[in-house]
């Protein structure tokens, strides 16, 4: 009977569990992103300011365009994210290398709003270093009821 009632699925819950991303994978999937990310927005920001800056820098508005550039990058940060894990069922470029996926804390697809959550956290200042807790897990993972799981034969079909 106990073997039974194990199997059964109780409100969306998983019938199978999986395993969080170890620390090392988590770095990995950063490194990857951030090399990306770095890339987009050095291209994007050239794109930019080559039009825009002429402008405002006789002016001496550099305080401005500084503000502006942070800006600009956060936005484009947020976006890589949430985009790639709300339309990519939680994965990003770091994450397909790594195997590993953004899923909600009872393991089913992330959905949109907190995978927008997870990434406007990840500008919040000494964020990165909210890993250095026991848990292992960061402010973007707890404050918004996500993590990061090993990707072994996870699939919506999971879910009922």
């Amino acid at each position: 009977m106990e073997k039974i009632l194990d199997d059964i699925n109780f409100e969306g819950e998983s019938i199978q569990s999986f395993r969080d991303a170890s620390t090392g994978q988590r770095f990995v999937n950063y490194l990857i992103d951030a090399l990306i990310l770095y890339g987009v927005s050095e291209l994007l920001s050239k794109l930019f300011f080559v039009s825009f800056s002429a402008n405002y820098l006789d002016a001496g508005n550099d305080t401005f365009l500084l503000f502006l550039a942070i800006f600009i990058n956060y936005g484009i940060l947020v976006l890589y994210y949430t985009c790639f894990e709300a339309f990519l069922k939680g994965k990003t470029p770091g994450k397909y290398l790594t195997k590993t996926r953004a899923v909600m804390d009872d393991d089913s697809v992330i959905k949109f709003n907190p995978a927008l959550l997870r990434n406007f956290i990840r500008i919040v200042p000494f964020e990165p270093f909210s890993f250095f807790g026991s848990t292992g897990r960061g402010w973007h993972d707890r404050w918004s009821d996500t993590k990061v799981i090993v990707d072994d034969n996870w699939s919506e079909s999971t879910y009922i």
